[in-house]
């Protein structure tokens, strides 16, 4: 449930990001350094199909690592409990 869950806010997320730099060129997408010249100045330093692909994996490896560390606890809790009997 959590990582169905988690994929889901993630693409929603991306979705969004994509709109709004559609509709109001906010340069949202992609990983953009400022230039000290002026506001409107910027300097693409990773793309924005990169950007959203590493957002998605960091995502989903976040997410695997908490399902494992979760199945991980309940098998150790459940045989703590059968020593203990």
């Amino acid at each position: 449930m959590a990582f169905t869950s988690m994929i889901a806010i993630l693409t929603i997320f991306e979705l969004g990001e994509y709109a709004l730099d559609l509709l109001f060129d906010l340069k949202l997408q992609g990983v953009y350094l400022r230039d000290m010249m002026g506001i409107e100045k910027f300097q693409l330093l990773m793309e924005k199909n990169d950007d959203t692909m590493v957002d998605l994996v960091f995502g989903i490896s976040g997410t695997l690592i908490y399902n494992a560390s979760r199945v991980i606890a309940y098998f150790y809790k459940k045989r703590r409990n059968k020593q203990k009997r």
